[in-house]
């Protein structure tokens, strides 16, 4: 027999209020960090607003650390306010790591804050397999306005000049980018609204025989003596990236 909505169901006009039929948006609307991007299927995600206790601190010099702070944050009360260690090349660092993932297309998405006396960023995943081992990255450079990806050779190479990014601590900038675990290649970087198609470009792929598991790293390079800040808020890894 045929099947369907009653004729007063969710597709009959309404006065007052229109209805959502995206459970996306509904999640969005209900105070999801997962709204920049909604591609893939979540993995991990992280807003700061607990502990850091899914994270450690990978940074190098003194005076590097990594905490929950009030101060500034993309979205609900914390962000993670990391610190890059005194001194020229020394550098705050987040990591994450977890048991092994489908191979898949695999996104990383976070929101950040542009202090310019930062050097470099890297935002960068490794994913073994068993056989072999996954990397990829997007570093950006404050004082060149450069865009980097992590290549098959395992060096940074320029794909985007002339960014224009707002230095200010209450400006989060969004990034997200997505590589083929199946096929070794890029599919697209996102910066705040712009679109880059990385599909042409490789990243790393290396014969190693570790145990299937994922990490994640967020690092800041010191230019200085002193201690540099930034903050990071909203971190997502996804896999199954249409």
């Amino acid at each position: 027999m045929p099947h369907g909505t009653f004729d007063w169901g969710k597709h009959t006009p309404t006065i007052t209020v229109f209805t959502l039929d995206d459970m996306a948006e509904l999640a969005a609307r209900l105070g999801s960090i997962d709204y920049y991007d909604r591609r893939g299927n979540v993995f991990f995600l992280d807003g700061f607003e607990h502990t850091l206790n899914k994270w450690y601190n990978c940074g190098l010099g003194v005076g590097n650390a990594a905490a929950l702070d009030n101060t500034y944050a993309k979205d609900g009360e914390y962000s993670c306010k990391i610190t890059a260690g005194q001194g020229n090349d020394n550098y705050g660092c987040i990591g994450h790591q977890g048991g092994g993932i489908v191979p898949s297309k695999i996104g990383f998405e976070l929101a950040f804050t542009v202090n310019e006396a930062i050097k470099q960023y890297q935002f960068k995943w490794a994913i073994s397999d068993g056989t072999h081992s996954h990397f990829a990255g997007i570093a950006y450079y404050p004082p060149t306005d450069l865009l980097k990806y992590y290549n098959e050779g395992g060096v940074y190479t320029t794909f985007a000049t002339d960014l224009e990014l707002k230095a200010d601590p209450r400006s989060f900038h969004t990034i997200k980018f997505v590589a083929d675990l199946t096929t070794d290649y890029y599919d697209y970087c996102l910066l705040d609204h712009v679109n880059y198609d990385l599909s042409a470009l490789q990243n790393q792929n290396v014969e190693i025989a570790l145990a299937p598991a994922h990490s994640m790293s967020i690092i800041s390079t010191n230019s200085g003596d002193l201690n540099q800040s930034f903050y990071v808020d909203n971190t997502i890894l996804t896999q199954n990236e249409p």
